[in-house]
């Protein structure tokens, strides 16, 4: 999430980013912009796309590429290559919403909003007072949230059931406490008759947040901590997980060693699809290969006792390389067998 401190607060004096009283409500829904899907592709594919859908003066020109990032969704739908699963973040706006309506996907869930931002209590052993002391009004602490979470799956499978988690109210830093950042899995029926689940989750940022590193980073872990906990009370391990998002990770140690520690405890022998294509020889594109060193946006699968999912490719439908980079993170797929 790229901001800057003059951004944001003249958003806040004039009340640009105000708290949302409208746009979706946090629930699942049938999209109703589906169109007629030619067969697609063997196998289950997957992406992950952070949409940048921020308001103006934080980002400016973003209705144009969001309406364009639905209208490609569409496109590709209807030649049978969309993926038939998108997890987005940063649908913040309406014009982000939107995408739900423009892309051809029949169902569709939304991620908790800012009032449910305060429902997770924090881990044990954590202090609310030790996250908070210090807290800075002009960095966007400690003056709630202002936006939901921005989380979205897209579906072309039936969505049985959907659970949500904001992170708690304490564990955010700067700039990224004006967001219920947050959690939403969701199980899905494939045609087949069998079901996976699968996961979005947005994560606190870490020089974008606008504070120190081991500011930001206390509340990575915290919310990493969460998101393990939300993971274990909510996932049927009789199916595949898929889990996947923005989680901020970067080349930053103190993530890295958090999110090997998450991977390890969410079960199934999870696999990051992309290392994991890339250890068995794939090959990547340019645009591939920029989102594997940037390792921001990932994704994690792990096999129920009745399934699993492993990893056969990887692309960048969104990204420079298909003139397509709408967004000032890449969207990339990964096609899963199931087995």
């Amino acid at each position: 999430m790229k901001r800057t401190c003059t951004a944001v607060a003249f958003s806040l004096f004039l009340g640009v980013v105000a708290p949302a009283t409208g746009g979706a409500a946090p629930g699942t829904i049938a999209a109703r912009s589906h169109v007629v899907l030619p067969k697609p592709a063997p196998g289950l594919t997957v992406l992950t796309y952070n949409v940048h859908g921020l308001p103006w003066p934080i980002a400016s020109g973003r209705p144009a590429a969001l309406a364009a990032i639905g209208e490609r969704l569409k496109a590709l739908h209807q030649v049978g290559a969309a993926p038939g699963i998108a997890l987005i973040q940063e649908a913040f706006t309406a014009d982000a919403q939107a995408i739900a309506r423009r892309s051809g996907y029949r169902h569709a869930a939304f991620g908790p909003d800012q009032q449910g931002a305060a429902s997770t209590p924090l881990p044990p052993g954590v202090s609310g007072p030790g996250l908070t002391r210090g807290e800075r009004w002009i960095k966007g602490e400690g003056i709630g949230k202002w936006t939901g979470s921005g989380l979205l799956i897209l579906s072309d499978y039936p969505i049985i059931r959907t659970a949500r988690m904001s992170y708690s109210a304490a564990a955010c830093a700067g700039f990224d406490c004006l967001a219920a950042k947050g959690a939403m899995l969701a199980e899905l029926a494939l045609p087949d008759g069998r079901h996976v689940e699968v996961v979005d989750t947005h994560l606190n940022s870490r020089h974008a947040s606008g504070v120190i590193d081991d500011r930001s980073n206390r509340a990575w872990l915290v919310q990493i901590a969460e998101l393990r906990a939300f993971v274990a009370r909510n996932h049927d391990h009789r199916l595949p997980l898929l889990v996947g998002g923005d989680f901020n990770v970067g080349g930053d140690i103190v993530r890295r060693l958090g999110f090997a520690d998450f991977a390890d405890t969410i079960g199934g022998a999870p696999a990051d699809a992309l290392r994991d294509l890339v250890r068995r020889g794939a090959r990547l594109s340019q645009d591939g290969r920029y989102e594997l060193a940037r390792a921001r946006d990932w994704q994690l699968s792990a096999a129920g006792s009745a399934a699993r999912l492993a990893p056969l490719a990887a692309s960048v439908p969104f990204g420079p390389q298909q003139r397509s980079a709408f967004s000032d993170h890449f969207g990339y797929q990964i096609r899963y067998a199931l087995s």
